[in-house]
């Protein structure tokens, strides 16, 4: 696919893009608060005017380095034993936070009729490969084994993300599945980072500034994460190279002009083949992130609705 056939609503968007990206520093030379700071502005846009829900709270807690901030999102209340989904957001693992991803939590949680609790979870470099997946977890478990304080159902929790919090959603999936706890009832996924190497035909026809994305800067988010070679031999950060056996039931939703699409690909004929149910989008036009577009794109909200419609099936 040319860059002709990009969506039109996301065009303008992806041109702006990448003139910005002309004029940032080369990954990895600015510090970390510096990049977390400017992506947070660049999404302020995009997360005015949200979908308005009943409730929308802001808690603390605990997890194995220290108290983890989260958002509970209530699109329906006095009611007991509600369906969760405990959401991941993306930024590389270094950048991203409750508020850059808060409008597609609300918008998910309103369309889905469906609690959700985003996690602030550590970044990197300062939170890295394994820990990051550590306090992903437990953040998992603490809210079964607390769920019935915020009325939610200990046994329908499900876990998503996009990028590489799709990542590390289904880190927590392999996770929970080898320690033998096979509570998850589903896992949902937005254009995940699966997979560190940059070799594919979808790297090549779409790793440029003119898609959004360079090779430098995927390098440097996976080297943020797996500070060591040796971790990207390792099946919890790296998924592809997981046994998938066992795992809940899962939404693939991939980005038809995205560098890291036939990562994803892989992991649908993956998941086929070890018999874990899914269910796959391949939205035509777009690009890496592009649910961050919500609020004016048309495609991102028809992803949206087809997520939300898996969710609630799933739980």
């Amino acid at each position: 696919m040319s860059y002709s056939m990009i969506d039109p609503q996301i065009k303008p968007i992806l041109k702006e893009m990448a003139a910005a990206m002309k004029n940032t520093p080369a990954p990895g030379s600015r510090p970390p608060e510096q990049v977390q700071e400017n992506f947070a502005a660049g999404q302020k846009y995009w997360n005015e005017d949200p979908p308005n829900l009943p409730a929308v709270e802001d808690e603390f807690i605990p997890g194995p380095f220290g108290p983890i901030p989260v958002r509970h999102y209530q699109p329906v209340l006095n009611t007991e034993k509600k369906p969760v989904l405990v959401f991941f957001h993306g930024g590389g693992w270094i950048a991203g936070n409750l508020d850059t991803h808060d409008y597609l939590a609300r918008a998910l949680a309103k369309e889905s009729s469906i609690d959700i609790i985003s996690v602030e979870y550590g970044l990197a470099p300062e939170r890295h490969f394994p820990e990051t997946i550590a306090e992903c977890t437990a953040a998992v478990k603490w809210i079964r084994q607390n769920a019935s304080s915020w009325r939610l159902d200990p046994d329908r929790i499900a876990v998503g993300g996009d990028s590489a919090g799709g990542n590390l959603s289904l880190a927590v999936a392999l996770s929970l599945r080898d320690a033998g706890e096979t509570w998850l009832k589903f896992c949902m996924l937005f254009y995940a980072a699966l997979n560190p190497e940059l070799t594919s035909e979808s790297h090549r026809l779409f790793g440029g500034i003119k898609y959004g994305s360079t090779p430098d800067l995927y390098k440097w988010f996976w080297d943020s994460y797996l500070p060591q070679d040796k971790m990207k031999q390792d099946p919890l950060a790296v998924p592809l190279l997981s046994d998938m056996k066992g795992l809940p039931p899962m939404f693939v939703g991939i980005a038809a002009c995205d560098a890291i699409r036939d990562d994803s690909l892989q992991l649908c004929r993956i998941l086929e083949a070890a018999e874990v149910p899914y269910e796959s989008h391949v939205y035509p036009g777009t690009i890496h992130g592009f649910l961050q577009f919500l609020r004016t794109v048309n495609i991102a909200k028809i992803a949206v609705k087809d997520a939300a419609a898996a969710l609630k099936k799933g739980l």
